[in-house]
């Protein structure tokens, strides 16, 4: 089998939610040991399951339960079962060639044994709320004392300095806080009533923390030198904007939702059909394609 890009770096991870557990899953895929440090005496990643007590109502007639109660649907089988930590659908799909350690960092040995994997390592990526860190002591000129080169990457929703930096936002706030929201509204309806559960910016933050580390990497491979990267979680949505920001930058325009229609393809909708509630979705983008 053919060597992965990545194999021989150890990244310790302290990831919650998408956007984290995304980065250190690409990360993996490329072939680095990729290292969760959980804890067992505080509430787990919610990445883990969202609701550790599923309701009563969704109970199957046998089987295992988590705390006396039955399944929910972001279970595997919509069954939570005796360990329901390991069969939350997020956690399996993002969990994925991944290794995990429970440490308790909020007490000295459990700092000593961070620190000591720490130096054993090549990176240290964490997702948290934006002071976590900081209240933890743990921040990258600590960690730099354990390893000279380490590659530190940190990634709150609107960065870790400026006037918001204690701002904890994800996904769907830093979306709307960018403008996201506002173009991917009906333009017939409310802002705040259009958009079902969607994290574009979890994604792209995602995405954008593994590359950054991949540059991190070749960085100190020809230098010698780790490096601290603040990432700015909404900096990496707002580029998927460039049209709507160009337009006003260039002409002083607000661009507005355009719903189901497209701005060069035509028809491009969902149209009403005969019936009760039947649809036809159309999406014409040549002369070509509509004959």
């Amino acid at each position: 089998m053919a060597k992965l890009p990545l194999e021989g770096v150890r990244i310790v991870a302290m990831p919650v939610v998408f956007a984290g557990p995304f980065a250190t899953m690409l990360l993996a895929d490329l072939g680095a040991e990729v290292i969760l440090l959980e804890s067992i005496q505080h509430f787990p990643s919610i990445t883990r399951g969202y609701l550790p007590r599923p309701p009563q109502a969704l109970v199957p007639t046998t089987g295992a339960t988590f705390g006396g109660t039955g399944g929910i649907q972001t279970y595997v089988d919509h069954w939570a079962g005796d360990r329901p930590w390991d069969r939350f659908v997020m956690f399996l799909a993002l969990g994925r060639n991944k290794l995990s350690c429970c440490v308790d960092i909020t007490r000295p040995e459990g700092i000593e044994v961070f620190k000591r994997l720490i130096k054993e390592s090549d990176v240290f990526l964490e997702s948290n709320a934006p002071d976590a860190m900081e209240k933890l002591g743990l921040t990258y000129d600590v960690l730099k004392e354990a390893k000279e080169d380490i590659i530190y990457l940190s990634m709150p929703g609107l960065g870790c300095s400026g006037p918001h930096t204690n701002c904890s936002l994800f996904g769907a706030q830093l979306q709307a806080l960018a403008g996201h929201t506002w173009l991917t509204r009906y333009p017939d309806l409310d802002p705040t009533t259009t958009q079902s559960l969607l994290f574009h910016c979890d994604a792209s933050s995602g995405a954008s923390a593994a590359f950054a580390i991949l540059c991190a990497l070749h960085y100190r491979n020809r230098t010698g030198k780790g490096q601290f990267i603040d990432l700015a979680q909404i900096e990496t949505v707002i580029p998927h904007l460039g049209e709507a920001i160009m337009d006003y930058t260039m002409n002083g325009r607000v661009q507005e939702p355009t719903g189901n229609r497209h701005p060069a393809m035509a028809p491009h909708g969902v149209y009403r059909c005969r019936g009760e509630d039947r649809w036809a979705v159309l999406s014409v983008s040549s002369d070509e394609e509509w004959q």
